[in-house]
């Protein structure tokens, strides 16, 4: 251990999400999802997509997006590991 590292461990408690800045040695909580976020979302995603199909529209989400958010993760991935910029092409 080194002289200006601090010692032990730190926890920080976050039970929907956690965002923090760091800087050096020290991090600083921007922001923590309120309880029950998620159900919050999940309930508010489903009452957007059954409107939607009642009214004959596309959903805000479907399989599309899915797979096109799962190709650019793969895409990242590639790119950490191999160090070279993957080119997606379009769909």
């Amino acid at each position: 251990m080194k002289r200006a590292e601090r010692p032990g461990i730190r926890v920080d408690f976050g039970p929907e999400g956690l965002a923090w800045i760091e800087r050096g040695l020290g991090r600083r909580v921007i922001a923590r999802n309120a309880r029950g976020a998620t159900v919050k979302a999940t309930s508010a995603l489903y009452d957007a997509t059954f409107a939607a199909v009642g009214r004959g529209d596309r959903p805000p989400t479907d399989a599309r997006l899915a797979r096109e958010t799962l190709r650019v993760i793969e895409a990242a991935y590639r790119s950490a590991r191999t160090g070279e910029r993957v080119v997606l092409d379009p769909v």
